[in-house]
């Protein structure tokens, strides 16, 4: 029973250890910049001015799983340079029509010619000046849950007179073995019009 007891303990301090790392490395991850426009409804309005990201095309949150080794493989050094780029939060899931997993680049590359991918599934996309409205929630990012929040929002929207269309993206700032402090968004793009309408 004694020998039960240590190994319990000794695993749940293991746990907790892993754990305090994973805050603290998230927290050195950065994050892509955006600006603030405003908040209604518990709603926030964001411009994100300009980041690159890498992508690879999806059917569904789920199929992404396979999908993160391609880009984290990309991003450790398989390409042609062999070269290792620093990861940036989010990674974006872009649901909808067109269905993408992203990874954003850090700002040191927006304006250079990235490294050729060994795999031909990724490709490269540089968003400028992109309206978004925001909503937050914590742990997991579950299809389900995201679907659902996503409604949640479109009607928050719809109050405020702003049409929206079923698109919309997933944005996840920890990695998955972090389990403490989570933080998703769900982006729905609205064009500036749209936003500054409501400031």
């Amino acid at each position: 029973m004694k020998t039960l007891l240590i190994l319990f303990f000794s695993l749940l301090s293991i746990f907790f250890t892993w754990q305090i790392y994973g805050l603290y490395s998230t927290n050195k991850t950065k994050e892509v910049g955006s600006e603030i426009i405003g908040i209604k409804k518990g709603v926030f309005f964001k411009k994100y001015k300009k980041y690159r990201k890498a992508f690879v095309d999806i059917n569904s949150m789920t199929s992404a799983n396979n999908k993160f080794r391609v880009l984290a493989n990309y991003i450790f050094g398989g390409n042609q340079d062999s070269s290792q780029i620093a990861m940036t939060s989010p990674v974006i899931y872009q649901l909808g029509s067109s269905s993408t997993f992203s990874f954003v680049m850090p700002d040191s590359w927006i304006d250079k010619t990235m490294p050729t991918p060994n795999d031909k599934d990724i490709k490269f996309e540089t968003i400028t000046n992109q309206y978004v409205a925001v909503i937050e929630f914590g742990g997991f990012a579950k299809e389900e849950i995201c679907i659902r929040k996503h409604l949640e929002m479109k009607k928050v929207l719809a109050e405020l007179n702003i049409k929206t269309n079923d698109d919309f993206s997933v944005a996840v700032y920890q990695p998955p073995y972090q389990l403490l402090n989570r933080k998703n968004e769900i982006w729905i793009e609205l064009t500036q019009e749209q936003v500054y309408s409501l400031f």
